[in-house]
């Protein structure tokens, strides 16, 4: 019996076949595909890339990509008065906004260690403007509609 070495991960096909003899004609060779995982799960990460500036304000949509470094899809988590879809962010109201990262792996990938993110959003300043009044009168309690 002969071994195979194998040397990485990944699709082997393995051919048998038979020349055959002097009293033997040669065998129908016979394939046999299969897949080869390394038996230790490989770790991975989560990678953020963002736009999104230390004090973010409401109703603007920021760039905010997230990846595997194994390529698999991560589940993102909003809570807050916030929206992530298609690799942007938006702040829909001041408060809080946590962002929760996480991919579980699978037969080759370990699950990578969950990323977390809080923003706090501001409420807008506003400012009151007063009018210059250009008379002011007086009136005195015994005649109030002088």
């Amino acid at each position: 019996m002969k071994a195979i070495h194998l040397l990485s991960e990944g699709e082997v096909t393995i051919i048998v076949s038979q020349p055959g003899s002097g009293n033997y004609q040669p065998a129908t060779p016979v394939n046999q595909t299969f897949n080869i995982y390394n038996p230790v799960k490989q770790n991975q990460s989560i990678l953020v890339s963002s736009d999104v500036p230390d004090t973010p304000e409401r109703n603007i949509y920021y760039r905010y990509e997230v990846t595997t470094t194994s390529g698999l899809p991560p589940s993102i988590e909003v809570t807050g008065p916030g929206e992530w879809e298609n690799e942007k962010i938006i702040f829909t109201d001041a408060g809080e906004v946590s962002v929760k990262i996480s991919q579980d792996g699978n037969e080759v990938y370990n699950a990578a260690p969950v990323f977390e993110q809080l923003f706090h959003i501001r409420r807008k300043f506003q400012t009151i403007e007063l009018t210059t009044f250009s008379e002011i009168k007086t009136h005195d309690a015994d005649n109030p509609y002088q």
